[in-house]
Formats: C-alpha cells, sequence, structure tokens
C-alpha cells in the first residue's frame, strides 16, 4: 500500500472495507479490529463516497465513543520518526494485549546506512528482531527523550527489521 495524500509521512494505517467495518467495536475509547489490532482513530476521507449503510455504521461507532475525523488534527504525533526525515523509511505499527508494540521498519534503498528512529513508547524496552534469520537481540544502543524511545539501527541494501517493544517487567520473559 502506499503513503495516502493526507496523512503525514510516519503515521500508521490500515484500509477498511464495509465487511471490516461491520466488525470494529469501540473499547476504552479505542476502535478495536477481529483480534488484537487497535486504533485512536477512524477516517474518514472526504474524497470518497461512503454508502449510507456504512455511514450508519461508523455514526453507531461515534456514539459508542470512537473518534471519528474528517481530517488528521494539527496536533497528531507520529508513532514513529526517523531522526533524518529525507531517509527513506517506512514502518507499520501494531499493538499487542499483552503490552507488547511491534514496528516492522523497512529500508527500501539500495545504500547501506545508520539512523535513529524514534518511537512514541513508554516503560519500554526495545528487541531487534531479523525477519530473515529470525535472530533476536536487545537493541545495542537506545534512549528515552521524553516520551519517546530513540533506539540505533543499522540497515542494508533493502533491509528490514522488527523493532519489538517490551514493557519493562517483561523484559526476561520469554517470547512466544
Amino acid at each position: 500500500r502506499q503513503q495516502e495524500d493526507f496523512l503525514p509521512a510516519g503515521v500508521d494505517w490500515d484500509l477498511c472495507g464495509r465487511d471490516a467495518l461491520a466488525e470494529l467495536k469501540v473499547e476504552g475509547g479505542r476502535i478495536r479490529c477481529l483480534g488484537e489490532t487497535t486504533y485512536a482513530l477512524l477516517l474518514v476521507p472526504t474524497n470518497v463516497t461512503v454508502a449510507a449503510d456504512s455511514r450508519a455504521r461508523i455514526d453507531v461507532l461515534r456514539r459508542a465513543g470512537a473518534r471519528v475525523v474528517t481530517a488528521l488534527p494539527a496536533e497528531w504525533e507520529r508513532d514513529f520518526r526517523c531522526a533524518d526525515p529525507a531517509r527513506e523509511l517506512f514502518a507499520q505499527h501494531r499493538k499487542y494485549a499483552d503490552g507488547r508494540e511491534g514496528y516492522f521498519v523497512a529500508y527500501p534503498s539500495t545504500n547501506a546506512t545508520a539512523t535513529v528512529c524514534s518511537f512514541r513508547v513508554s516503560g519500554k524496552v526495545p528487541t531487534i528482531w531479523d525477519p530473515e534469520t529470525g535472530h533476536r537481540q536487545q537493541a545495542a544502543s537506545f534512549e528515552r527523550k521524553g516520551d519517546r524511545l530513540c533506539v540505533n539501527l543499522d540497515f542494508e541494501w533493502r533491509d528490514s527489521v522488527f523493532v519489538m517493544l517490551r514493557p519493562a517487567r517483561l523484559e526476561s520473559a520469554p517470547y512466544h
């Protein structure tokens, strides 16, 4: 999928069709899909036509406490940022029921690079997973800056990693 024009770089998103919309639930102000995935808001772009039954479902979600918007708020804070905004990195974010969060970070360039990526989380410890080898290790270098966790990442050409963020209390627990 490609970054939509109405979303700033670094904002995670998913498309939602009519069938998926019918399955959405609101829990604690967040929109929950089937499984563990939750979202802070439902963005309904103004440049698309929404069928009557979908509009009715969106109204049900709104009354249940979902945040439904037609434009992203100006204060929208990105969950993922790269120290060098010109660097071509893409990230996909997921939250899990046990408190973990994961980012799939892809670097499509043909030049190796090192950069600092920051994640809007607190009280979490980063582990780097290599999707090709399955190797996992705690991030070699990271620091907390306010509400962000800054992690040094090294990429080979056309490389990708999973950055798994576990609550510090689960740091020594086994992965499953």
